[in-house]
């Protein structure tokens, strides 16, 4: 995805993975997502995440 198409609160997953992700950040070049089940908090290229 563009960084332009994501928004903070948006829903997404890493490339095919079944985990739903929320957007918390965005930065110029990695996009902070934190995911359910984990709750980690990950530092993620735009390019490898998915709309959920």
């Amino acid at each position: 995805m563009r960084i332009q198409d994501l928004k903070i609160g948006m829903a997404v997953r890493y490339e095919n993975q079944k985990w739903k992700g929320t957007i918390v950040g965005i930065g110029r070049e990695e996009i902070e997502v934190i995911f359910e089940g984990d709750g980690a908090l990950e530092y993620i290229d735009p390019m490898f995440l998915r709309p959920f």
